[in-house]
């Protein structure tokens, strides 16, 4: 009565058919996903290195338009400043450039309906969105060092550049006291793209 009894030898033979169909098919699976796995890493990684490049580049077009804005300002050639920040737009990556003097006014800018606006309300609609790097401290940091501050957005869509821009003496200063900011949004996700 408490004997368990064996199942007949067809039965066996029954499921043991489908489970040699079923390895191959199972080692399939894991292969596909291995790969599928491998590729996504390996994209991952290809897009960090493309990441970098477009980084390093706008770093250098930013940093040369900082020293060549202080040459400028230096001369008081603010429509040579606007003509640069105007040939911008033929750079498909440069999605919106400008340049705000101490006042946060926007002397000079690549979309000529930005000039003489005030600079914080359109920095809320174009350096957004930043939560790793508050917007109110990072325009303050970049206003005191010398060196500029580039960000990604929260979203990988787009790189923000804050760049000081020392700004000429007035009569009476030895030294060049205030700061102007150049602001640069590049849209990463299309040079990802081009960059492919």
């Amino acid at each position: 009565a408490g004997w368990i009894t064996p199942p007949p030898p067809q039965l066996l033979r029954m499921s043991a058919l489908p489970l040699r169909k079923a390895i191959p098919l199972v080692l399939v699976c894991i292969a596909l996903a291995l790969g599928f796995s491998s590729w996504v890493y390996f994209g991952q990684q290809a897009q960090r290195i493309e990441t970098r490049q477009i980084l390093a580049v706008t770093t250098t077009l930013v940093a040369r338009l900082q020293r060549r804005f202080e040459l400028l300002l230096n001369e008081g050639n603010v429509a040579e400043l606007q003509h640069t920040l105007a040939t911008l737009n033929i750079d498909p990556h440069v999605q919106v450039a400008w340049f705000a003097d101490e006042r946060d006014r926007i002397l000079a800018a690549s979309i000529p309906e930005l000039r003489g606006d005030l600079a914080t309300p359109h920095y809320a609609e174009f350096a957004t969105p930043l939560t790793a790097s508050p917007l109110a401290g990072l325009l303050t940091q970049a206003h005191a060092t010398p060196s500029g501050q580039i960000r990604i957005t929260d979203d990988g869509a787009a790189l923000l550049a804050f760049y000081p821009v020392p700004l000429p003496p007035v009569p009476g200063e030895l030294h060049a006291a205030r700061t102007g900011l150049l602001f640069v949004r590049s849209d990463l996700a299309q040079a990802i793209q081009v960059a492919r």
